[in-house]
């Protein structure tokens, strides 16, 4: 729902539940693989936002794999939303407190 929906607030909406969930239930891979690809590809700077606020949330119940982590660091740098860098980059934080960084992302910060 949260990436294939026509409608654009049941793809928020499904982004703000998956985050109250994130906060205490690990999510499965498909999730956690259909966020990254939301926080990459989604049109609305909102739902972006969302996603990246999400992955932080997930990575305190289950680390986060390599590619959703790189994946935060290209959108704290690129996006044009504000919001979703801001998000971005405290979902890196929290996922720097409970995951080692690939080492790319650690070159790209030093």
């Amino acid at each position: 729902t949260m990436r294939e929906d026509n409608v654009d607030d049941v793809r928020a909406k499904a982004a703000e539940v998956l985050g109250k969930a994130a906060a205490t239930v690990p999510l499965p891979d498909a999730v956690t693989e259909a966020l990254r690809k939301t926080m990459l590809e989604e049109e609305r700077e909102d739902v972006r936002a969302k996603a990246a606020k999400v992955l932080g949330e997930a990575s305190a119940t289950k680390p986060l794999p390599d590619a959703a982590i790189v994946a935060l660091h290209k959108i704290m740098n690129e996006d044009e939303g504000g919001n979703v860098r801001a998000n971005a980059a405290k979902a890196l934080g929290k996922a720097a407190a409970t995951n080692p960084l690939p080492d790319a992302v650690i070159e790209a910060l030093q």
